[in-house]
């Protein structure tokens, strides 16, 4: 392993890897023999799963956290709501959402990561809560033609590579702020995009007590596995619930 690089990182690049070679075997260009993943073969090594998720009083502390209106601060804590509360939704695909994606009181998508990994898939639903709505309103493009951009964040006519630069240089300034409230809240983790789709998927499962199914489908995931990395352990009170109600 490359100095300096960590176990999780390590996986990551490996997983790139097996994809890369997963289509290779689809498409013939290399042998079961010749691939090396699998059982009896390598492994891909699991990296430690640092805790990710806020509980739902943090959330509600963050909610509550005063920021200027129309500030970067503002528009980071508002979008880092959408997120948490829109089935963790990553930046990328809030940046991709159109107008076209509201259904009535839900919002119906597509990951990006779905779409180009995947030639079926199946829309996600989520329900659209008066807070959502707000922040919806608060931010929304003037443009409400259904083919255009529900959030002034990307624009038509724009290469890939363009999108991206984009979506990066939202995500890092929505980052900055975000980790800016979280050390004002003295959270016990840097506050980050990110945080918002771990904590959607722990509170659903420990507080709402949804199951795993239903987080997989949410999250867009395809593998039951993946799922099961972003829930934290039950917490203690749940898990005493569950026991009290055994007799």
């Amino acid at each position: 392993m490359e100095k300096g690089k960590s176990i999780t990182t390590l996986a990551i690049y490996l997983r790139n890897l097996r994809t890369i070679l997963n289509r290779a075997l689809d498409s013939e260009l290399i042998t079961r023999k010749n691939y090396p993943f699998g059982k009896g073969k390598y492994i891909i090594p699991t990296g430690r799963n640092v805790k990710k998720a806020l509980t739902i009083d943090q959330i509600r502390a963050i909610k509550e956290f005063y920021t200027v209106p129309g500030s970067l601060s503002d528009r980071a804590k508002d979008f880092f709501l959408f997120s948490y509360l829109s089935n963790g939704i990553n930046f990328k695909d809030i940046a991709r959402l159109k107008n076209e994606n509201i259904k009535g009181d839900q919002i119906h998508f597509v990951r990006a990561k779905t779409i180009r990994t995947r030639r079926d898939y199946t829309p996600i639903k989520t329900s659209l809560r008066a807070e959502t709505l707000a922040i919806i309103e608060k931010w929304r493009s003037p443009n409400r033609s259904p083919k255009a951009f529900l959030f002034p964040i990307l624009s038509e006519g724009l290469t890939p590579k363009e999108e991206t630069a984009k979506i990066q240089d939202f995500t890092k300034r929505i980052n900055t702020k975000l980790k800016e409230i979280g050390e004002e809240l003295k959270l016990p983790l840097k506050l980050t995009s990110y945080v918002a789709r771990h904590s959607f998927s722990s509170i659903a499962i420990n507080q709402a007590g949804a199951p795993i199914e239903y987080i997989s489908e949410a999250l867009g995931h395809t593998s039951l596995n993946t799922t099961r990395n972003y829930i934290d352990s039950f917490e203690d009170k749940r898990i005493k619930q569950i026991t009290d109600s055994l007799l």
